[in-house]
């Protein structure tokens, strides 16, 4: 299942569970998808930041 799916589904209002049912997840997968994410981006801004100075 594609990360940008998650994303998607929850910027339509599907809760966690909802996800998860109709794509055969656990809420917990989901949930570390979204955790990966913001640890992604994160990164990804201090690259950044670090670059720009």
């Amino acid at each position: 299942m594609p990360v940008s799916l998650v994303f998607e589904n929850l910027e339509l209002g599907a809760s966690l569970e909802e996800i998860a049912e109709w794509h055969h997840l656990t809420p917990d997968q989901i949930i570390a998808v979204l955790e990966f994410a913001a640890r992604s981006l994160d990164a990804e801004a201090r690259r950044e930041c670090v670059t720009q100075v």
